[in-house]
């Protein structure tokens, strides 16, 4: 995953001549699937924390009124437990930007990680980023599933 730091907050991204506000991703999702090249046979870390079969079905909640969010592992296999995060849009790089942080919002480190967007609907977020694996370069796509719109 690329690293980065969080800049200035944005509350738009022009995506296919479309304005994407950041209210859009307002709620709570699932995350319903991990691809890469359309295919989900490779295992990666994700934002420095589990593996992808681990993020699946993973409930995932964006409060957009202050940029603050987080992620739930569910999966036994798996270490459970809820995650905290800091989002911002990036109307420049038109991508999603998400922090790690401890259960304050507080950041633990340096890292941040970006991630294109691909597309928004009211029912359904892709994000995207290329990736060496094995030497050579691969897209991955999450895909986000709207469960609720509340909080």
């Amino acid at each position: 995953m690329l690293l980065i730091s969080c800049g200035s907050k944005q509350s738009t991204v022009s995506i296919a001549g479309r304005e994407i506000d950041k209210k859009e991703f307002k709620g709570n999702w699932t995350l319903a699937s991990v691809d890469f090249d359309g295919y989900r046979k490779y295992n990666v870390t994700l934002f420095n924390d589990t593996d992808t079969d681990c993020f699946l079905v993973s409930d995932w909640n964006f409060v957009s009124n202050n940029n603050k969010g987080s992620y739930e592992i569910t999966s036994n296999s798996c270490e459970t437990g809820k995650r905290y995060f800091i989002w911002v849009l990036d109307s420049a790089s038109r991508t999603f930007k998400l922090k790690p942080t401890d259960e304050d919002y507080n950041s633990v480190d340096d890292l941040g990680y970006t991630l294109n967007i691909k597309s928004v609907s009211e029912n359904q977020i892709i994000l995207g980023q290329r990736l060496t694996i094995d030497g050579g370069p691969v897209n991955m796509e999450l895909k986000l599933i709207r469960t609720t719109l509340n909080q």
